[in-house]
């Protein structure tokens, strides 16, 4: 990677656009609750809310959780954001955009995890009264994306234990608030909670097999990338639309149209296109954790195999392992401090376990496909054959969790990390990441050490 990419227009705005984003969240400027927000009125015992619901409804425990855009409180005007609570019941008749109206006990919120997305009620709907679902309004894409989802899960949870489909849920869909929380513990300590969340491989995955079969019906490439596009548009939805996918879905769009206009537009190009997007579309996704684990892996990644290669004459196995290798080191140094400051844990055997996780992770993705596309299929024996194929993945990729989560000094306990450090920090590995190239390897550690002076100046005054 030249070092000009950094002085393109493009991205001395983007880091200008979020120096600004930073300046208005330190002065507070995002902290502040619009007078219309349903918690200026809590406690309420006896809240009917109106709304249109914002994300995928998740059973936990005995209760579905989803997050409502509040519209009207008891017929007056509101705007923010609710979580609701209601009975599992409900579980079929609730959908992602649909407009609703919930009766319950309304209350606000302590979470500080839940005030960070802007969440700060809560309703509790009562158990005996019924949640009244309006007619829905949402296009016909929205209600195919509802069905897929739905028959997926169902497929799933109806073909597997509840462990194995859990897992298998949260590797295709990124759905899994059905995983114990000693699996999760176990997934957590071994540094694979990543590979439960639906991201860029999953975009990748979903538009390499388009463009394959596109491909053996010989359609010319701009047909090809339009179909592969709608359904990656398509499976980006059905996984609840959040930063990773986002982020992997506007890069796969930038590319596609690189592409199609005979440009290279280049992987970094289209990593800003999409930060860009949905910075702009939501200016506080900039502080979400997801949104930052997401891009600052990411980017970690791009510059890392932008100067680094495995040599090319180690046998293939080998040289795919390295890579793989080679990714779960850098990542895992790009996330030191957002693990740290955020969950105060992380994982050492990380680098390790992800060699031999990755893999099994994208056969099993390749398997849930297959077995979700075998379930439409009269022929029985082929639906029981590809659920015992992925049945033994699905346990030897719980058996090796288990394993490496088991080993002693697995994750420890770390103290969070300040800006000042974490900026030199940054710096620091930057520097090693593109460590061939002098030119930016000086230039990582003069921006490292410059802007961490800088914020330990401003914490002193």
């Amino acid at each position: 990677m030249h070092p000009s990419h950094f002085r393109r227009p493009l991205f001395l705005f983007l880091v200008s656009y979020v120096l600004l984003l930073c300046l208005l969240k330190t002065w507070g400027f995002f902290d502040h609750i619009s007078a219309l927000d349903p918690v200026l009125r809590t406690p309420l015992y006896s809240a009917r809310l109106e709304g249109t619901v914002a994300d995928f409804p998740k059973q936990r425990y005995s209760r579905l959780e989803f997050l409502l855009r509040a519209e009207k409180l008891n017929d007056a005007k509101v705007e923010g954001n609710v979580l609701v609570r209601v009975d599992s019941s409900h579980e079929s008749s609730i959908f992602w955009r649909d407009h609703i109206a919930v009766v319950g006990h309304l209350a606000d919120s302590r979470s500080k995890y839940l005030n960070r997305q802007r969440i700060y009620s809560v309703l509790w709907a009562d158990s005996w009264e019924p949640v009244e679902v309006q007619e829905s309004t949402f296009s016909w894409i929205m209600r195919r994306v509802n069905s897929i989802r739905s028959r997926m899960l169902m497929t799933f949870s109806g073909a597997f234990s509840k462990e194995s489909a859990a897992i298998l849920c949260g590797i295709v869909l990124g759905e899994k608030t059905a995983i114990s929380w000693e699996l999760n513990k176990a997934f957590r300590d071994s540094g694979a909670m990543h590979l439960l969340v639906a991201s860029g491989s999953n975009v990748t995955f979903v538009m390499g097999l388009v463009y394959w079969g596109t491909y053996l019906l010989r359609l010319r490439r701009a047909h090809a990338a339009v179909a592969g596009l709608f359904v990656a548009g398509l499976y980006t939805l059905c996984a609840g639309a959040d930063a990773p996918l986002l982020r992997a879905y506007g890069m796969t769009v930038a590319a596609c149209a690189g592409y199609l206009l005979d440009r290279n537009s280049g992987i970094f190009q289209g990593l800003l296109i999409a930060f860009g997007m949905l910075v702009a579309m939501d200016p506080q996704s900039l502080f979400q954790v997801g949104f930052q684990m997401s891009f600052v892996a990411t980017l970690s990644l791009v510059l890392t195999f932008s100067h680094w290669s495995i040599p090319a004459g180690w046998p293939k196995p080998v040289r795919y392992l390295g890579m793989v290798f080679l990714a779960s080191v850098v990542a895992q140094t790009a996330l030191f401090p957002i693990l740290a400051n955020t969950f105060n844990r992380i994982s050492l055997v990380a680098i390790f376990s992800n060699v031999v996780l990755v893999p099994l992770t994208g056969i099993l993705m390749g398997l849930g496909f297959l077995v979700f596309l075998l379930s439409f299929l009269s022929w029985g024996f082929l639906f029981a054959g590809g659920v015992w194929v992925t049945g033994i993945f699905l346990g030897c990729m719980e058996a090796a969790v288990k394993f490496f989560a088991g080993m002693r000094w697995s994750s420890i306990g770390v103290p969070p990390m300040g800006l000042g450090w974490a900026l030199a920090y940054y710096g620091g590995v930057a520097s090693l990441w593109v460590f061939p190239s002098p030119a930016l390897r000086k230039g990582f550690l003069v921006w490292g050490a410059v802007s961490s002076c800088i914020a330990f100046a401003l914490v002193l005054i």
